[in-house]
């Protein structure tokens, strides 16, 4: 986003292509953990200078290469986003296993006690979340794991 901003002030045309239905990449799961909400505003903020400066956002649109192809660009900044980490541990693929992601994201809402495996940021946020969202202190244990 701030590319995209930055290119517009500096004179060029842009076009900023986001796969997702709304902008914001991980900041969208960042804002959600307790105390985070400032990461959700700064994106909106961000989509917001973006648009008045004039840099056409169209959501829901994934890049191809005949988009490339056929778009006579002047340049592409490719911004990929973050990926997942998925350990291979034994019992990854059980179905009551999930990732951060689908929590924060809401695609999944855990009830009761919770195990959050991964020691780094997104795990201690998750756990957060979780606490506050139903997984009751007194009751869940939140096992983290530094990598």
């Amino acid at each position: 986003m701030t590319a995209a901003y930055e290119a517009a002030r500096l004179g060029h045309t842009v076009t900023l292509f986001e796969k997702e239905e709304t902008t914001g990449g991980q900041l969208r799961f960042a804002c959600k953990s307790p105390f985070k909400g400032a990461y959700g505003e700064w994106g909106l903020w961000l989509t917001a200078q973006a648009n008045k400066i004039g840099v056409r956002i169209l959501t829901g649109t994934e890049v191809t290469d005949r988009l490339i192809e056929e778009g006579d660009l002047e340049a592409a900044i490719l911004a990929t986003g973050g990926e997942k980490i998925i350990p291979a541990v034994p019992g990854i693929d059980l179905p009551m296993v999930c990732d951060a992601w689908q929590i924060l994201g809401g695609e999944v809402a855990p009830k009761g006690p919770a195990i959050v495996m991964g020691g780094g940021l997104i795990g201690m946020e998750t756990a957060d979340f979780l606490a506050q969202r139903g997984s009751e202190r007194e009751n869940a244990s939140f096992f983290l794991t530094p990598r």
